[in-house]
């Protein structure tokens, strides 16, 4: 789980839960206020192919929500694989 890398890395639950009381983040907004959005370079460096970030089921300037794949707090699925079965992404 990510809850565990984070705080493996001494990343605070209040880091992201930053609220009082805590409550649920936006998920999105709180990954890339610390991640980016993890859209690769177009060109110019090794990419894993397809890029799961990067989606041409997107338009040109959407982020894919992260936690359709990646959960903080239980076990990550990748999504893309229920229809495009030969992907295997590894999921952190």
């Amino acid at each position: 789980m990510l809850h565990g890398v984070h705080e493996g890395l001494g990343i605070p639950c209040a880091a992201c839960h930053t609220e009082e009381p805590p409550s649920d983040p936006t998920p999105t907004a709180t990954c890339v206020a610390c991640h980016g959005t993890m859209i690769g370079p177009l060109a110019g460096e090794d990419l894993r192919w397809p890029d799961p970030h990067r989606s041409p089921h997107l338009g040109p300037a959407e982020v894919p929500v992260c936690s359709e794949c990646h959960s903080v707090h239980g076990r990550s699925e990748d999504t893309c694989s229920v229809c495009h079965r030969s992907f295997g992404f590894e999921m952190e």
